[in-house]
């Protein structure tokens, strides 16, 4: 039973450190993607050719991964794939509904579009189907309770 227990809490150390040093490593490349999104920083470098990119830049940081990392940021990884063109969009689609529920007075769909936009931050949503299909699906809907439920109000 001791031996077991010392298995668990090694384990437990063990995939503690391995957080932590992760953490350490995203905390570090999050603070350094700037320097590749300077270098274009108005077309970005492709929706293709932004994991080359990326893959490199973890090179050069002397970090290795297995397969590849996008960003976990859609605003970044939006600035690195297709530059202020399509970061511009990204946030008028976020800005405009929350302009109207505002003056709308409809402060559910704030929230929920609060959560969105923070969910961005923090991961690269639209880099996954799964994503896309929840935002847009969240996004139909929010959109429908702006203008079309309104509009049979009257």
């Amino acid at each position: 039973l001791k031996y077991i227990t010392f298995l668990f809490y090694y384990k437990k150390q063990t995939h503690h450190q391995f957080l932590q040093m992760a953490a350490l490593i995203k905390e570090n490349l999050s603070t350094q993607y700037h320097k590749l999104i300077l270098k274009s920083p108005i077309i970005g470098y492709g929706t293709g050719d932004v994991k080359e990119e990326l893959d490199s830049f973890y090179q050069e940081n002397n970090t290795y991964f297995e397969k590849y990392l996008n960003a976990h940021n859609q605003y970044f990884q939006t600035l690195l794939s297709i530059g202020i063109i399509g970061l511009i969009p990204l946030l008028l689609m976020l800005i405009i509904p929350t302009y109207l529920s505002i003056k709308n007075n409809k402060p559910h769909i704030i929230v929920i579009i609060a959560l969105i936009a923070l969910s961005l931050m923090f991961e690269s949503m639209l880099e996954r189907q799964m994503g896309v299909q929840g935002i847009i699906i969240i996004y139909l809907i929010l959109n429908l309770d702006i203008y079309i439920i309104d509009k049979k109000r009257i």
